[in-house]
């Protein structure tokens, strides 16, 4: 594990409107292991706009979900999914892209 990352979790804060308001909270800062799977561009409302996506290995948490981020060297990524095998496995293998937040 080279990396420090920080693990958020998306925030929502009612705001006087009768909306939300969207932020992201940290939950953990903790040592990952990261490597690149895949780099392109995409298509999409705003243009064209370039898309990673990362392969994260982090020691096991309980706190640690899909729908959350990560903050990488300044970049926010996007947890997408985890590869758990089981309570035994020392580590979480989480796959995250820096794309829209969804």
């Amino acid at each position: 594990m080279t990396e420090r990352i920080q693990i958020a979790a998306r925030l929502r804060t009612p705001d006087a409107g009768g909306g939300a308001v969207l932020s992201w909270t940290v939950i953990a800062t903790v040592w990952a292991q990261i490597e690149v799977l895949s780099s392109g561009e995409s298509s999409g409302d705003e243009g064209r706009q370039h898309i990673a996506r990362y392969r994260l290995t982090v020691r096991r948490r309980s706190d640690i979900a899909a729908g959350q981020s990560a903050v990488w060297r300044g970049r926010r990524l996007y947890l997408r999914g985890l590869e758990d095998a089981g309570p035994q496995q020392p580590f979480v293998v989480i796959t995250a892209d820096d794309g829209d937040p969804l």
